[in-house]
């Protein structure tokens, strides 16, 4: 493990820790809770005693690093406590030799805040460290343990055992690859679990999870290592082995190894208790008090009115992909509190689930909501945080009033839930109010969901393939089709692909489709090869799809299985521009490349990062979209850019196809620019696999 992934798992740790230099006693490392405690902003590279206590110039009497020396064993732990008058607190302490990630010894102190568990005060000496005890069970070796059911993999030395006796967080690690977890003793003790090596132990939770927290808890472990999502925060109640539900907060990094593959997830579970009302990061009231709150608000005979806002601010996931998860914490932060210093007296800012805020307004109009809004997006464009990142943060809004929309907690939360949803849908950076046509919108789309869920289960009834024909630009003669999916419900309604393919991707059912997709293309134009060995079919796949893990091996076994020419298959990658990361792309296309087939990149253009994915990816084709063509007559720059873009593929070796080519005015245009490919109405609509091969029988 290295040191960026060891100070990770160290700063999730909510005690205190640093590590020093046995020889210097200068700070190598010190975690970011301690930092916060004493109110230290960079203590690395300085000696300890000078950064904790500056008015010492001697090192502090009850030191611990001679006596582990003497002793000349790792993982030998002394424990002792002091009462600090600096921070008037009481710490229970353990010092601890270990391995470093570079191999050299190192000195580990801990410290546990007991002041409001213990009263020590009368036993201690009154003195900035005082030495109390020094017995503590010695372990001489860290245990080994072999990747199977009953062992764990984990290379790492003695840090793992010192950290879990030090500290009354329960830490568990996971070799992502096997599935297999360690816990602490701690955790196995409460929960009462298997024991500390358990094998993919999510079924067990399942018993333990509260009910109503299951759903949360499940797809929040479910995101780990999709799409890049490699932070993991969860608040739930668990059963404890005496059978009673306690409040507890999960929080857990990937870790990836040098192939960007998921390799350990490490992290800590701490116990909230009911106290617990404040969100660390915002220090904003959260959403258990949130609900709690709202339920009171609602049986308050004062409150004739309440209004629930919940804000999320817009594309976040890509501002997290972009940079880190330090930097999107930062954003949320500055962001809660400059929207919570401009809130009236009578509303109050919470914080939820990941980039989700709340506000709960009492007794107000829709029109105080409005301009409340209004203020928050001033509020957000008179930030300058951002600006020299080329960031535009902007917060799209959804709310119900009590009692216009509903008069239950569960009913009113639902309805902000939906009108945020449509604000999301429908451009971004708005405010929307709950309204019927939002309610039959979002029952549309459940209702759509259900069916298309029975579809695939149903062989992929009601789903079918059209395909539009590809033609040289000089020769008029079809060179290849586009499978474009077509999907017809249950009473015979042709649906737009613009409404259910959004839908199969929210849902996590665009992979299934995306493998028949595939399938049936290849079944249906492997004849057609016959009458031109160089004919193509062109598959489109989403940034979702190729980003599925198993995304290679799948698309080669559809092709063997179907035993069609690797040469003959184009994969079209659309919504590009939503891939933040290159390298997988470059990786994945490489791999397909090599086998053969051809990568187009379509709908080039219409994504900010269209021309950045040209430079980093290796592309074979690109597709200008239909909105270059349509006002190619009357717009200069259109027909500019067209000229441009063909210019700078063909001098790198990639093939341009220009889409939505209708007219005959535009082709005898676009002629001139020399694109390789043509595709539109005016060569051919989508049409069915009987219809093209018959134009392929008239082009022989």
């Amino acid at each position: 493990m290295n040191r960026h992934n060891i100070e990770i798992i160290l700063n999730q740790i909510k005690t205190n820790i640093y590590i020093t230099d046995i020889h210097t006693n200068k700070i190598i490392f010190m975690n970011e809770n301690m930092k916060e405690e004493y109110s230290i902003l960079v203590p690395e590279g300085k000696v300890c005693w000078e950064v904790l206590y500056p008015e010492k110039n001697i090192p502090c009497s009850c030191c611990k690093i001679s006596e582990l020396l003497a002793s000349n064993k790792k993982g030998v732990s002394i424990k002792w406590y002091e009462k600090c008058n600096k921070l008037n607190r009481v710490f229970e302490n353990y010092d601890s030799l270990i391995t470093w990630y570079d191999g050299t010894t190192v000195h580990i102190h801990q410290s546990i805040d007991i002041t409001n568990s213990i009263d020590l005060n009368k036993q201690l000496k009154i003195d900035e460290f005082c030495h109390v005890s020094d017995n503590d069970e010695k372990k001489e070796n860290f245990e080994y343990l072999n990747i199977s059911r009953d062992k764990f993999d984990y290379d790492s030395t003695l840090l793992y055992d010192a950290l879990i006796r030090g500290t009354d967080e329960y830490i568990y690690i996971c070799n992502f690859k096997t599935g297999v977890f360690r816990y602490s003793p701690s955790q196995v003790e409460l929960f009462d679990l298997p024991g500390e090596i358990v094998e993919n132990p999510l079924e067990y939770w399942k018993k333990i999870v509260h009910p109503e927290d299951w759903n949360r808890f499940y797809k929040s472990n479910m995101e780990i290592g999709k799409d890049y999502m490699d932070y993991h925060t969860v608040e739930f109640r668990a059963k404890n082995r005496s059978g009673e539900y306690i409040w507890l907060k999960c929080k857990g990094q990937l870790m990836r190894d040098e192939f960007g593959e998921p390799s350990i997830f490490a992290g800590i579970m701490t116990q909230l208790g009911k106290q617990n009302k404040i969100d660390p990061l915002t220090q904003l009231l959260n959403y258990y008090e949130f609900m709690s709150v709202f339920e009171e608000k609602l049986s308050n005979p004062m409150i004739e009115k309440l209004c629930i806002m919940l804000l999320n601010i817009d594309d976040f996931k890509n501002v997290n992909e972009m940079y880190d998860r330090a930097f999107g914490d930062n954003i949320i932060k500055t962001l809660a509190q400059s929207i919570k210093s401009i809130l009236p007296g009578n509303a109050e800012l919470y914080k939820l689930d990941g980039d989700e805020m709340g506000i709960l307004v009492d007794n107000v109009e829709e029109n105080d909501i409005r301009i409340l809004y209004e203020q928050i997006q001033n509020l957000i464009i008179h930030l300058h945080l951002w600006r020299k990142y080329g960031l535009n943060i902007t917060i799209s809004t959804g709310c119900a009033i009590y009692p216009k929309h509903g008069d239950t907690v569960k009913e009113l939360y639902k309805y902000a839930s939906y009108s945020l949803q449509y604000a999301k849908e429908h451009g971004k950076n708005k405010l929307v109010f709950f309204s019927e046509k939002i309610l039959k919108n979002k029952m549309h789309s459940l209702e759509m969901m259900w069916e298309l869920k029975a579809s695939i289960n149903d062989n992929f009834r009601g789903f079918s393939l059209r395909f539009q024909p590809q033609v040289d630009t000089q020769s008029h003669k079809i060179i290849g089709v586009e499978a474009l999916l077509r999907w017809t419900n249950q009473k015979g309604e042709a649906i737009s692909p613009l409404e259910f393919i959004p839908i199969l991707e929210e849902n996590d059912m665009i992979n299934d489709v995306g493998a028949w997709v595939l399938r049936m293309a290849l079944r249906t134009c492997s004849d057609w090869i016959d009458y031109n060995p160089l004919f193509t079919v062109s598959v489109n796949i989403s940034a979702v799809q190729i980003l599925e893990e198993t995304f290679i091996e799948d698309v080669i076994k559809i092709i063997s299985e179907e035993s069609f020419p690797y040469q003959n298959l184009v994969l079209e990658l659309t919504e590009s521009h939503t891939v933040q990361n290159m390298s997988i792309l470059q990786d994945k296309f490489e791999i397909l490349q090599c086998l053969g087939i051809r990568i187009a990149m379509d709908d080039f253009g219409t994504g900010y990062s269209s021309l950045e994915i040209l430079k980093f990816s290796p592309i074979d084709i690109v597709k200008i979209d239909r909105v270059f063509v349509k006002d190619i007559l009357k717009s200069k720059f259109d027909a500019t850019f067209i000229r441009f873009i063909v210019a700078i593929c063909h001098d790198v070796g990639i093939r341009v196809c220009l889409e939505g080519v209708e007219t005959q005015e535009e082709y005898d245009l676009v002629k001139q620019m020399k694109p390789d490919y043509i595709q539109g109405y005016f060569f051919g609509k989508p049409q069915t696999a009987r219809e093209i091969l018959a134009i392929l029988k008239l082009d022989i």
